[in-house]
């Protein structure tokens, strides 16, 4: 593989990481600083912010969504790698370009059903933070996108460097 292609590769990954994480963390501290106050509230002054379990509820559906790039950037995905590391190195890495093809066709059959569910639900708004169920949805594309872009240029260095954008599993092959 080209040297120059692949360190494009390796950048555009990097950047799309440190988007998907920065995302990550205003989620979390949007959450954190929402539900000490939601604590705050109902404890000292029994009331509430009305809208706000709803709010935490579309968060951590971003938060669990955003995450899976990263957990596919970093090889953490949950699977059975007993007779992966059974195999020899060559064969392993096959099986995990394999298994990294299987990843993004099923990604594909998902974005295909969310290009087709976030425009139907703009006209739908939420319960009782009215924002349209679009934007909140919009996560399940972006993210999804993020991570076949993973799989691919994974596939891509898997097959053509015998590496991956995982540091950790250069090493282990």
């Amino acid at each position: 593989m080209n040297q120059n292609l692949e360190h494009f590769l390796r950048k555009t990954a990097d950047v799309l990481l440190k988007v998907i994480h920065f995302l990550l963390a205003a989620d979390m501290g949007v959450m954190f600083v929402l539900m000490i106050l939601q604590i705050v509230l109902r404890s000292f002054f029994t009331t509430s912010i009305r809208w706000s379990d709803e709010l935490l509820r579309y968060m951590f559906m971003w938060m669990v969504f955003l995450g899976l790039p990263s957990a596919i950037y970093n090889d953490e995905l949950t699977r059975f790698d007993l007779l992966e590391q059974k195999l020899p190195p060559n064969l392993s890495r096959w099986i995990r370009v394999i298994v990294d093809i299987l990843c993004t066709v099923v990604l594909c059959v998902v974005m295909a059903g969310c290009f087709k569910l976030v425009p139907k639900q703009l006209n739908r708004m939420a319960t009782t933070f009215k924002v349209p169920m679009g934007y909140i949805y919009s996560v399940l594309p972006f993210a999804g996108a993020i991570a076949i872009i993973f799989l691919l240029i994974n596939i891509i260095l898997r097959v053509s460097k015998n590496t991956a954008l995982n540091k950790k599993e250069e090493t282990a092959l």
